[in-house]
């Protein structure tokens, strides 16, 4: 017999072995009794190319769960605890989380239909680096304000440059937001682009009124049940008051869907002037086509195969009751592009994947000889400087809106 066996079976050896051991298993309980769950975990899943970053808060025993990558957050899980660990189940997207609890650390796996991807969760505050979000106090005044729409009322921020004592000599725009339900800073992935765009133009001496869009924050009525055609009329609504309170140059800015809005707008002279932030200027359905199309080529498919799918997917939202759908698809910008009543600044990102200058900020020059068409290289929809220009990329990156884009916006409307 070896010597190596003859020393793994002496008693005392295994004694000693069998302490130690025990020693592991007392600091392992110790470790999970002493550390409270409760705060927040935090980690990155990686599940082939994709990287997200899951975020769970646990309070006593209600837990949520946070996707900040898709813009998901307060997913309801439930909690289980076992002798060595935890686990976080979340029945809404079939999936779990087990892991061993060991300091303020989680090792363990997340489980979704049946794929199981390695997950590390450390206990932490996320923080999320915004460098541009302005915070108060601001060097201007902002009011809470109320405007009468449609029947019900929109809450929302009018902000006034510093030393602003005649109105008459200040310009003003109102801002629209971009498709869904929004708030009045139209935040996205914990970027407040308007937020950043009303601070910067108030410091650079013009006024703006944003507001949260119908059913969301202190708005009434229902962003489910309006039409572009009727987020036109609320900014009509909102250009009135701000006319009522005694501005002089009223104009618009609108992004994406709010873009449009801003094309809808001028084409009425309701405004003194309009900035259209990759607003699209292509039919609802040619814009949702190749949406649908980039998707499909993207998860594999092949061009001609991906575009019967990306039509024959457009024809089913044909069939839709959803009164916003029905009423984009056959949505024509073309018709308010052709007969503009104002200056129009319309500003594209070149890799904007949603809302393509390709075809989009072609349309706006062929249609409108006297617009300002600016495409901008290496901005994606949200114009931030970027990579792929593709939506995961959104949260990711820490610019809301590129800096460029916000000088040109205020020296364009300065020039007016």
């Amino acid at each position: 017999m070896s010597k190596y066996l003859k020393m793994s079976i002496n008693p005392p050896f295994m004694k000693r072995l069998i302490f130690s051991f025990s020693l592991f298993l007392l600091s392992a309980i110790c470790a999970f009794s002493q550390t409270t769950l409760d705060g927040t975990w935090i980690g990155s899943l990686s599940a082939g190319r994709a990287e997200l970053t899951l975020v769970f808060h646990v309070d006593s025993t209600t837990v949520t769960m946070d996707s900040p990558d898709q813009g998901a957050k307060g997913i309801p899980a439930q909690l289980r605890q076992t002798p060595s660990g935890v686990v976080f189940e979340i029945p809404s997207l079939g999936a779990s989380y087990s892991g061993m609890l060991f300091k303020n650390t989680l090792i363990g796996s997340f489980t979704q239909s049946g794929a199981t991807f390695p997950l590390t969760l450390k206990k932490g505050e996320y923080v999320v680096s915004r460098p541009q979000t302005p915070s108060a106090p601001f060097p201007y005044e902002t009011r809470e304000v109320k405007v009468e729409s449609r029947g019900f009322t929109l809450g929302g921020t009018l902000c006034i440059p510093s030393g602003a004592k005649d109105l008459s000599k200040v310009t003003a725009l109102v801002m629209v937001t971009g498709s869904g339900p929004q708030d009045r800073d139209e935040t996205i992935f914990d970027h407040k682009p308007f937020l950043v765009i009303a601070d910067y133009l108030a410091r650079g001496g013009v006024a703006s009124l944003r507001c949260d869009d119908p059913g969301v924050g202190e708005s009434g009525g229902e962003t489910s049940s309006s039409t572009t055609a009727d987020f036109a009329e609320d900014a009509a609504r909102c250009i009135s008051y701000l006319r009522s309170l005694g501005f002089g140059k009223v104009g618009v800015l609108g992004h994406s869907e709010g873009g449009t809005v801003a094309f809808i707008l001028s084409s009425r002279g309701e405004c003194d002037f309009a900035v259209s932030l990759s607003g699209m200027a292509e039919r609802g359905d040619s814009t949702l086509y190749r949406q649908l199309c980039l998707a499909a080529v993207r998860g594999g498919v092949q061009e001609e195969d991906a575009s019967s799918y990306a039509w024959d997917m457009v024809g089913k939202m044909r069939t839709s009751s959803d009164t916003w759908t029905k009423f984009f698809l056959d949505l024509d910008p073309s018709v308010f592009l052709s007969s503009l009543h104002c200056p129009l600044l319309a500003v594209y990102g070149e890799k904007d994947v949603q809302v393509a200058p390709r075809y989009n900020a072609t349309k706006v020059r062929s249609l409108s000889s006297g617009a300002d068409v600016r495409v901008y290289p290496d901005l994606n929809h949200l114009l931030q400087h970027c990579t792929t220009g593709y939506q995961e990329e959104y949260p990711k990156v820490e610019e809301t809106i590129s800096p460029e884009v916000l000088s040109d916006v205020l020296s364009w409307i300065r020039g007016l």
